[in-house]
């Protein structure tokens, strides 16, 4: 609200949501939608009726999209500070365990490009870990109404991946060159898990280093 602008509701947000959900090579995956967002630029608030319509922003519910009956609440919460890098924001949430006696849960990392809430473009997570993003690391969704001579299955891309270390922390990021490593720690038991990304417009990091005499 930097431009004084008061009361804005979630009508005046863009609704990106997990669709898209599924496994494969032994994690848990969602993928979230990829609608543009076209920014308001008139004084005071939208009023939904432009064309296209415009909005002041993004939101995304962190609701699991494999319900039984649609996408589902699960007491999914963020409790770690956001990451932002690169055109990337780093979202780590958690599903705390059901049993009251129990430290446990599902943990959960989700990166989206922070201006307009859209999945990085192209593959992300690595997921059979040979050192390449590509389709061999996508999810195959099923296609509610595909269009006519389309295939009923798409290849996608997760943007989101669940820890196979239950609740994690905000992760350690290392920059390698065409991969990007994220390290986050978990509860109990202690331990790290690694994961391989494509790290799009943040690629880089070092590449040499000299001990100055």
């Amino acid at each position: 609200r930097i431009d004084g602008t008061a009361e804005i509701s979630r009508d005046h947000l863009l609704e990106q949501s997990f669709f898209a959900g599924g496994s494969a090579h032994g994690y848990d995956l969602r993928v979230s939608t990829d609608h543009a967002l076209k920014w308001y630029t008139g004084e005071g608030k939208p009023s939904g009726s432009e064309d296209p319509p415009e909005h002041l922003g993004w939101y995304l519910d962190l609701l699991d999209p494999m319900g039984e009956d649609g996408p589902t609440a699960r007491g999914e919460l963020v409790a770690a500070e956001l990451k932002v890098r690169g055109e990337r924001i780093i979202v780590t949430s958690m599903i705390p365990s059901e049993e009251p006696c129990d430290y446990g849960g599902e943990g959960w990392l989700t990166e989206l490009t922070y201006v307009d809430g859209r999945p990085p473009v192209g593959v992300l997570f690595d997921l059979n870990d040979d050192g390449v993003f590509d389709d061999l690391d996508t999810l195959d969704v099923v296609v509610d109404d595909p269009e006519p001579g389309a295939p009923a299955t798409r290849q996608l891309g997760a943007n989101a991946k669940a820890s196979l270390i239950g609740i994690i922390q905000q992760p350690a990021i290392i920059g390698a060159g065409e991969s990007e490593y994220k390290f986050a720690s978990g509860g109990m038991p202690a331990d790290v898990e690694v994961t391989r990304e494509n790290p799009g417009s943040a690629a880089g990091g070092r590449t040499a280093w000299g001990e100055l005499q």
